[in-house]
């Protein structure tokens, strides 16, 4: 469990969406919550939208904390796709690696026996 620093808004869907405090989280959201629920909604599994929520909440929990600090992480973000648009090489791990790693971490098997 994620336990956030004060101010936090409700785990409710227009909760968390009003506390975004960037545009593009909340064309992210908006763009995102009608593909989760569809999916929720054809595979009888709502663990998809729960874990959009989730997702979701952090994100307007830091936006609510810090809204420059999200500024500037979009600011990153337009920065690096800049670069790439140059043919600039960005320095840190290639992301085919960190796939793999992730996929690795969630094949071992946890102390209690369970996959992870």
């Amino acid at each position: 469990m994620i336990i956030a620093p004060e101010p936090r808004p409700a785990k409710t869907l227009p909760t968390i969406r009003e506390a975004l405090s960037h545009p593009r989280d909340r064309e992210g959201f908006d763009a995102g919550l009608p593909v989760v629920v569809e999916q929720a909604r054809a595979a009888g599994d709502w663990r998809g939208v729960e874990e959009f929520t989730q997702t979701w909440w952090i994100i307007a929990c830091v936006s609510m904390q810090d809204p420059e600090d999200r500024q500037r992480a979009w600011d990153t973000v337009d920065d690096i796709q800049r670069k790439i648009e140059r043919g600039e090489e960005i320095p840190g791990v290639p992301l085919e690696e960190v796939l793999a790693r992730r996929a690795a971490r969630r094949e071992m098997p946890t102390p209690d026996g369970e996959r992870s």
